[in-house]
């Protein structure tokens, strides 16, 4: 079966734009398509559009995080034809949904100190990171993508579960500041809300809230 669709397309070259804008595309794609076959079909069309293509690339669809390797159908029977397509972060864009993605990098900086973290354990988490609502006032908050690695990290490394909790207890930028992301990532996860309020509840049980400046501290030694 095919799909029509109307796409509006952030578009900015920080080499030679002053400004962004939204470009339109009429797009006629199957609908076992993935999110990233529908982007090469517009580049197909406009080749000096460009987005992200790493494993876990992912953008805004209508104002949701969405996965680049998501089937088109499910976003277009969520969404409907007319989709508006953003990068994760439009002040840190550099080719039209190519971000630069070194500040969520240098979150995980600090706690690979604690573990050992591979790439792929982090990158699979960062649309949670750019949709988090707690970055507009905060650009130093940790973001969901973190806390959800500490959940996976504590199973992974039973031995470090009090450092690694807190670690993500900080007091200014931490779990505390969490934003729900019910409205902001699609499809919904449906689990994360109970995976934030546990790991609060770890945290107040073993009394952890206020160690956080210490244990950075001495990790940064």
């Amino acid at each position: 079966m095919s799909l029509e669709l109307q796409l509006s397309i952030f578009r900015f070259d920080a080499e030679t734009d002053y400004l962004p804008y939204y470009k339109k595309y009429k797009i006629t794609c199957k609908s076992d398509h993935r999110l990233k076959d529908v982007l090469d079909l517009v580049k197909e069309e406009d080749p000096f559009f460009d987005f992200p293509r790493d494993k876990y690339s992912a953008a805004f669809v209508n104002g949701y995080a969405v996965d680049l390797d998501l089937d088109i159908n499910s976003i277009y029977k969520q969404f409907g034809q007319e989709l508006t397509i953003s990068p994760l972060s439009q002040n840190r864009a550099n080719k039209d949904l190519i971000i630069d993605t070194g500040d969520f990098e240098a979150v995980f900086k600090d706690i690979s100190k604690i573990v050992d973290i591979k790439k792929d354990e982090y990158l699979q988490y960062i649309r949670y990171f750019y949709a988090s609502a707690a970055l507009k006032y905060d650009r130093l908050h940790q973001g969901t993508s973190l806390f959800l690695l500490a959940d996976y990290l504590i199973k992974k490394y039973p031995e470090k579960k009090e450092d690694i909790l807190s670690f993500i207890a900080d007091e200014k930028h931490g779990i505390w500041y969490h934003s729900c992301l019910d409205y902001k990532v699609f499809p919904k996860n449906n689990q994360l809300e109970n995976i934030i309020i546990s790991l609060k509840n770890k945290i107040l049980k073993l009394g952890l809230e206020n160690t956080s400046n210490i244990l950075k501290q001495s990790v940064n030694k």
